[in-house]
């Protein structure tokens, strides 16, 4: 309409602007709680459409529309820092594959100084985050190489660079599924996208030194590999996984991985050794919940109760299950700073239950109370400390780990009571050897020999714990008269009542009394009642 031509011709706006402002009207007629925005390559100084981690302009000259890399000046120049608490490998791993996502967001068609610029850039941030230069040359490196071996898989494959969505479906589904259970079985040849194996490069300095020494020589792995690719059997070499704690220089996993490159020469499989994370400052530093930990008022809760009368391990939970603790006499801890670890010692009892803290030290102050043969607590008081009330004996209760599968946690309680030998552990000999764990020894003969202090050890120990049972089976005789003395009172008949007036009535158990009275006493009580 010739009106709308004027229109536009007044508000001297380009063709882009203003088939803008018509889509936008459009989209936002379709619902009325969902308005959108819309922005060109115009409403940019260098004529680009940012977007995401990309930005896209149209080439008039060629007829394509181009992208390149793109991040906002105010993101921080920062990457992982060298001294975080990641482990090498998985630091290296984690740049070498983010500078791969880096050229992968660039077109293909682009200068060469545009992928310069993108890489110095990068090497600016490693070295800004306390990378050395052969770190950092070692991160490039990697990076490097696995975009130069995602290109040529893509043109060997016979598929574009960028694929589209449709292709890559059914991987994505399968990864989805099964990702949890097999990524730790991956090998080089069935890696997805940017993630090509970089072992030469993602081993941290010391690594990369010990392969220079041993160069000309076969990698272990690979000649398993190639005997095994002769022998026709495609399965994948690694079975299993095992994570180990961070260390300084990745030094136990490094000295894991050596061992078990020995191993894979015998056994013909690998199983793959993964270094945990150490603590974040996040975590350190910020509480996601300012009220875990709270007292929880019950009054048979020993965690709590332990954490208001010392002021530690406030932040432990008492309703979180599957827990490794410990229990501990207070009054011989306190003994036993006092005069510096000379008497007694400190008594520990160390458990795990599938159980919360609370419920789990409400029965062990139930077993004392009940005078049960099992209870630790009741075992330790009547040992050393007969002249007092057992229930009167103080304990206190920490958490030391939560787990998340009773494996774990029966494995952490045999480590806890082979690490604490130094002090006196109250948890008897079945609880000490249920979940002890199974070590590789030699040994001379069909015979095992101990020292006699280790018999006479034991030999006291048994003793020990035969007299407390003694003891206590003596407490229980004695609580059950009590008991059966108590429970006839109670449910015994209503005392018989006998006539001393018109409508006076005196108890026949007090009459019978008055017999053993002289008759002048008795007469005084009668002119009393």
């Amino acid at each position: 309409k010739e009106e709308w031509k004027l229109e536009d011709m007044e508000k001297d706006q380009t063709d882009l602007k203003r088939m803008g402002e018509v889509c936008l009207e459009v989209m936002n007629s379709i619902e009325k709680d969902m308005q959108f925005t819309v922005e060109s390559e115009e409403d940019f100084a260098n004529g680009r459409l940012q977007t995401l981690d990309f930005e896209a302009w149209f080439d008039a000259q060629e007829g394509v529309v181009k992208h390149h890399f793109f991040e906002k000046k105010m993101r921080t120049p920062l990457v992982i820092m060298e001294r975080s608490a990641m482990s090498t490998k998985q630091k290296y791993s984690i740049l070498a594959n983010d500078l791969v996502r880096r050229l992968s967001n660039m077109g293909q068609s682009l200068a060469m100084e545009e992928y310069v610029g993108v890489v110095d850039d990068y090497t600016y941030k490693l070295k800004a985050s306390g990378y050395s230069q052969d770190q950092a040359r070692e991160v490039i490196v990697s990076g490097l190489r696995g975009y130069k071996n995602k290109k040529e898989r893509r043109k060997r494959e016979g598929q574009p660079f960028y694929r589209p969505a449709k292709k890559t479906l059914s991987t994505r589904v399968r990864k989805k599924l099964m990702e949890k259970q097999t990524w730790y079985k991956k090998t080089s040849g069935n890696e997805e996208d940017g993630q090509e194996s970089t072992r030469n490069t993602q081993q941290g300095g010391q690594q990369c030194k010990m392969k220079r020494k041993r160069k000309g020589e076969k990698h272990v792995l690979d000649k398993v590999i190639e005997e095994r690719k002769m022998k026709g059997e495609t399965k994948s070499l690694v079975k299993s996984v095992i994570f180990v704690p961070n260390t300084e220089h990745s030094e136990l996993a490094r000295r894991l991985r050596e061992g078990e490159e020995e191993m894979l020469r015998v056994t013909g499989y690998k199983i793959k050794i993964v270094e945990r994370c150490g603590r974040g400052l996040t975590s350190i530093l910020t509480k996601t919940n300012p009220w875990g930990g709270a007292d929880c008022g019950r009054v048979d809760c020993l965690l709590c109760q332990t954490k208001t009368e010392t002021g530690k391990n406030l932040t432990q939970n008492c309703s979180k299950r599957n827990i490794v603790y410990e229990t501990w006499c207070v009054p011989c801890l306190k003994k036993s700073e006092d005069t510096q670890g000379a008497e007694g010692g400190t008594f520990k009892y160390i458990g795990e239950s599938a159980r919360s803290a609370y419920e789990r030290g409400a029965n062990h102050l139930n077993d004392r109370r009940r005078l049960d043969l099992g209870s630790h607590m009741l075992k330790h008081a009547v040992q050393c400390h007969e002249e007092e009330d057992p229930e009167s004996v103080k304990f206190h209760m920490r958490v030391l780990k939560y787990h998340k599968s009773s494996f774990e946690r029966q494995i952490d309680e045999a480590v806890k009571i082979q690490s604490n030998r130094q002090h006196n552990i109250l948890n008897s000999k079945s609880e000490y050897n249920r979940s002890s764990i199974p070590r590789l020894g030699v040994q001379m003969g069909h015979k095992v020999f101990k020292t006699r202090q280790e018999y006479d050890c034991e030999e006291r120990r048994e003793n020990d714990e035969r007299r407390a049972e003694e003891k206590i089976r003596w407490m229980r005789k004695q609580q059950g008269k009590r008991n059966q003395r108590r429970k006839y009172d109670e449910e015994s008949s209503a005392p018989k009542r006998r006539k001393i007036g018109e409508e006076e009535y005196v108890d026949s158990r007090k009459v019978t009394g008055y017999n053993r009275i002289g008759q002048e006493k008795r007469k005084e009580m009668e002119e009393n009642t």
